[in-house]
Formats: structure tokens, C-alpha cells, sequence
């Protein structure tokens, strides 16, 4: 009897295994450049999150609307609709920034680390292809990110005051 489990418990996990293996074309797809047509543009979503154990600001751009909450569980969510200006601002800024090594960036400070600046983070996601950097200070990102973090901090300080 111990002998059929063991048998049933092995040809069950080689099956599993076989589905779970990642198909190459997929990889591919993963690593490919995003266009820059708007068409791509629109699809694109920018997120930037900070937070510490007292704190916590998420900004995110999807398609024409901004939107931002200071609420980790996402409850309160404000939103604005971007003008065409803006977003061709953030567009030429987003342009500017390359995608690939955006994980390999250095931020300048890491007082995050000792509780000093709360951690954040930006990623770029488009299709099924996504970019994170390392965590960096609030508000001193990595020079590439700067003009673009600056833009998405200023345009929710002007939602704030509305």
C-alpha cells in the first residue's frame, strides 16, 4: 500500500513540475522594448511609493488620471484627470528614463536604512513587461528619476490644494 502512495506522489509531482516550467517565449516578451508611440504611452502605468512605519504616500499615473492615497488598504483614493499638457510632460519625462537599468540605479543617500527618510520606490509597468528600482530616500531619487519623481510629487501637491 505504501508502495502505490509513494508511486501516486511521484508521478503527481512530475506533472506539476512539467506545467510550472516557464516557456521561453515568455521570457522574451519580458525584456522587450516598449514603444514610444502614445498608443504604448497610454498603457503604461507609473507608480511611486513611500512609506515608512508612520507614513505612507502612493502615486500612480494610469493612463490620463493621477491618483494618490495615503492609505496603505487603498480605501481613499483621489483622482484627477491630466490635462494634455501634463501628460506629455510626464510622457517626455518617462522617455528620457531607461527602462532596463532602472533596477541597477544607486540612489545618492540611504537614510532610508537607519529610519532616517522614509523608503520608496518607482515602477514602470506596460503589458506584461515591469521595472522596479531599489529602494531610495523620499524625495532624492536616483538623478535619472529625479525630474520625473519631482513631476509626480508637484502635480499631487497641486491635487492637494484643489
Amino acid at each position: 500500500m505504501k508502495l502505490i502512495l509513494c508511486f501516486l506522489v511521484m508521478l503527481t509531482s512530475v506533472k506539476e513540475c512539467e506545467q510550472k516550467q516557464p516557456n521561453a517565449s515568455t521570457s522574451a516578451e519580458t525584456v522587450s522594448e516598449m514603444p514610444a508611440s502614445e498608443e504604448a504611452q497610454s498603457d503604461r502605468v507609473i507608480t511611486y511609493e513611500a512609506n515608512t512605519r508612520g507614513f505612507y504616500e502612493k502615486i500612480w499615473m494610469d493612463g490620463n488620471t493621477l491618483k494618490f492615497t495615503n492609505d496603505r488598504q487603498g480605501l481613499e483614493v483621489q483622482s484627477k484627470e491630466l490635462s494634455k499638457t501634463q501628460k506629455a510632460d510626464i510622457s517626455k519625462l518617462l522617455n528620457s528614463v531607461e527602462l532596463k537599468t532602472l533596477s541597477q540605479l544607486e540612489s545618492s543617500s540611504k537614510a532610508h536604512q537607519y529610519d532616517g527618510a522614509a523608503m520608496a520606490t518607482v515602477e514602470i509597468t506596460s503589458g506584461k513587461s515591469s521595472y522596479k528600482t531599489k529602494t531610495f530616500d523620499h524625495g532624492n531619487p536616483p538623478g535619472q528619476l529625479k525630474p520625473l519623481v519631482e513631476k509626480l510629487l508637484s502635480l499631487k501637491a497641486m491635487m492637494v490644494k484643489d
